[in-house]
């Protein structure tokens, strides 16, 4: 175990809190929510316990601020993608929408499976933190709706976010059982048969964003 030493600056408070979410992601990508706990990651960041502590008060704070990251990633994505574009259709739009959401198949998983669970156990520190950046995806996505199709009223923004992060959640979950839901599925009916992940999202995707009207 390397001996704590405090970061001083910011640049090695952030590069120290970077280790530690990087390295409880990896617990997370290869053994589930359940696996990520302090002992793990005492372990794996050859970190004591109160040196991790000393970043996060616990592990979900430390899976929302690593779930927040993909959050910024897509955001920066889907950003980058649409200031790109003059004019889209509700095809183009649909291809975006889909080409981000599925490109970050963690963050499917992490909220469709993992959602209540870990904003239960955070902080409130921590959940603000992330809700942040999920009401940033949220603006966004609006502001380029608005952008490119006639404007939505208040109530219409409000079902279509609504409706289209139920599409892309409810895809993960529906289309990745576990061994153990899979193996009772089966059980039941030998022949039953998932849809991809890719595809349902997509033509979740194409539902909601048909409602929208082009520019004249």
């Amino acid at each position: 175990m390397v001996p704590f030493k405090r970061a001083r600056s910011p640049e090695q408070i952030l590069l120290r809190k970077d280790k530690i979410v990087k390295c409880a992601l990896h617990i997370y990508d290869r053994k589930g929510y359940s696996e990520v706990n302090f002992c793990a990651l005492s372990k794996l960041t050859e970190l004591s316990r109160p040196a991790i502590y000393a970043y996060f008060k616990n592990t979900d704070d430390i899976l929302l601020y690593g779930l927040g990251q993909d959050v910024d990633d897509l955001n920066n994505y889907l950003d980058n993608k649409f200031r790109s574009c003059r004019s889209l259709d509700n095809e183009g739009f649909t291809k975006i929408l889909h080409e981000g959401f599925i490109s970050h198949p963690r963050l499917l998983k992490m909220i469709s499976l993992n959602y209540a669970v870990m904003e239960n156990g955070a902080s409130c520190e921590a959940l603000i933190a992330y809700k942040a950046k999920i009401m940033k995806t949220i603006a966004l996505i609006i502001r380029f709706v608005d952008s490119f199709f006639v404007p939505l009223k208040k109530e219409q923004r409000t079902d279509f976010i609504f409706m289209l992060f139920s599409y892309t959640v409810s895809a993960y979950v529906l289309t990745n059982p576990s061994k153990k839901q899979l193996e009772a599925i089966l059980k039941c009916d030998s022949n039953f048969m998932f849809p991809s992940c890719e595809h349902l999202c997509y033509e979740g995707l194409k539902s909601v964003v048909s409602t929208l009207k082009m520019r004249m």
